[in-house]
């Protein structure tokens, strides 16, 4: 239900907080606090850097209301990215060319962030399907040569049928 969601987010939250409070200053992504209060758990930034939310006019973006990425001082966040062409709202029914095209959309919310394919740390791929993420490992071998990010592929529903693959990637700008 969409209460308990609420409570795990809040939790996760907290967990999160617990471990990058404790991080040296400048190791971790920048820190936010959960404040609690009548109208429910809301965040407070709390290392005062400057936070560039960058959108790709993507329909999603402004019905579901999140940003494509987030840049937060010298950590990039970008949130998880499929294969649609945003400017004509298509997708390729070909999960390389989703892969593909997913990639471009990345490396385009990067860039805007003033980061690149060779800042990203860590890449979650979530497909519906595990016999489709073996077809994509050529490109994003070539895609993220130079990163080598840690990353986990999951076997998870995507919010629609036609969605082969989502990546989300974070990085880190070490000359920021």
């Amino acid at each position: 239900s969409y209460t308990m969601t609420a409570r795990m987010m809040v939790c996760l939250s907290w967990a999160l907080v617990l471990i990058f409070d404790h991080a040296p200053r400048g190791t971790g992504p920048p820190v936010t606090k959960v404040l609690s209060g009548r109208r429910g758990a809301r965040l407070r930034h709390t290392r005062g850097m400057d936070r560039q939310r960058i959108s790709q006019g993507s329909t999603f973006e402004q019905q579901v209301g999140y940003s494509r990425a987030v840049r937060d001082g010298a950590w990039v966040f970008v949130a998880g990215t499929t294969g649609y062409d945003y400017g004509s709202m298509t997708i390729d029914d070909d999960v390389v060319a989703q892969c593909r095209q997913a990639l471009v959309n990345i490396d385009a919310a990067l860039a805007e962030a003033g980061a690149g394919a060779d800042d990203v740390v860590r890449v979650r791929y979530l497909v519906p399907d595990a016999d489709d993420f073996e077809p994509c490992w050529p490109l994003l071998r070539e895609y993220f040569a130079v990163s080598r990010p840690a990353a986990t592929m999951m076997v998870v529903g995507l919010a629609a049928p036609a969605i082969k693959i989502e990546i989300e990637v974070t990085a880190h700008i070490a000359h920021s």
